[in-house]
């Protein structure tokens, strides 16, 4: 099975220019897509519009599903978070759609690694787990969005908060690090608490790759492409990145590809050095707090990032 819910963009036509990547060219990109799928005949794309599925034929409109997010643990187990109605949203279990309660108004961002442990981003701050049975909310207190989730087990979640903050939970409680304030982060992804990549843009609006290999944080070269707002892999050497104008990286936790935003771009693999996250001398990034500083029920708000509004909601997703 292969699983992705990274933000990308439909366009009318579409180009395959290697047997890894394809680009798009055609009418400019205007709709933000969530994306799933179990197998190659079953594939959910959700957007503003509507949800379709993909059997392996044919792309047909799911009636009375609309925009938010989906994922699924199977072609069995499928959640999708716009349900249309308060309160609910939609689950699939092989034969028959049904609404299910949420103690919110609605979710957006869904991310799970089994049947028993799935994230979602909810309302006014908060982030929801379902544990198999139960809806749980989670709020932090420092009263940040939240841009994008992941988990890989109940005992591991990153999710990114409006600029360069990222927020750890562990199974008990969550901590935030802070990044260099010249970083802003959009998607995150990976294989296990000891293989996470973050990918998003610096001031100058170049995007910029991160992974974490358990200890710490460290730069990865990624030929210098536009702002990356989404990423996702297969396995921890085979991992997708989309940015604006049809970006796409390709890489691993150990060597990098990328691939122009043209027809005819090609893919090159250029490895690192062996050992090593990125090549020789790739910066190590510490965040603010060392591995991460614990954020009490109590504690004050953390200072909101330049560019986003004072109410701590991220501002405009980037567009690829």
């Amino acid at each position: 099975e292969g699983t992705t819910n990274t933000t990308s963009c439909i366009r009318e036509k579409s180009n395959r220019v290697s047997s890894t990547v394809a680009t798009s060219k055609g009418r400019r990109c205007t709709a933000s897509v969530k994306a799933w799928g179990s197998s190659p005949n079953d594939i959910y794309a959700v957007s503003v519009s509507g949800t379709l599925h993909y059997d392996g034929n044919a792309w047909t409109k799911l009636p009375g599903a609309q925009g938010g997010s989906v994922w699924g643990s199977s072609r069995d187990n499928v959640f999708l978070s716009g349900s249309g109605q308060p309160g609910k949203i939609l689950h699939y279990n092989g034969k028959d759609w049904n609404l299910v309660d949420i103690p919110v108004e609605s979710l957006g961002q869904l991310w799970g690694s089994s049947p028993n442990n799935i994230f979602a981003i909810g309302p006014k701050y908060s982030i929801l787990r379902y544990d198999g049975t139960t809806w749980t909310t989670m709020r932090p207190s420092d009263n940040l969005g939240i841009v994008d989730i992941w988990t890989s087990s109940p005992t591991n979640a990153y999710a990114i908060r409006p600029g360069n903050i990222i927020s750890h939970y562990d199974g008990v409680s969550w901590t935030s690090e802070v990044f260099p304030s010249v970083l802003q982060f959009y998607g995150v992804w990976g294989t296990s608490e000891r293989d996470v990549f973050l990918v998003g843009f610096d001031k100058s609006g170049i995007g910029v790759i991160f992974h974490y290999d358990g200890t710490a944080w460290t730069s990865m070269p990624a030929g210098n492409p536009r702002l990356l707002s989404g990423v996702w892999g297969r396995s921890a050497h085979d991992v997708f990145a989309v940015g604006q104008q049809g970006t796409a990286v390709v890489g691993s936790s150990n060597a990098t590809a990328t691939a122009t935003p043209q027809a005819s771009a090609s893919v090159t693999s250029t490895p690192t050095a062996t050992g090593t996250t990125g090549p020789t001398g790739s910066p190590t990034i510490t965040p603010t707090g060392g591995a991460g500083t614990s954020v009490p029920a109590t504690g004050t708000s953390t200072s909101v990032p330049t560019g986003f509004p004072s109410d701590g909601t991220p501002g405009p997703n980037p567009t690829p």
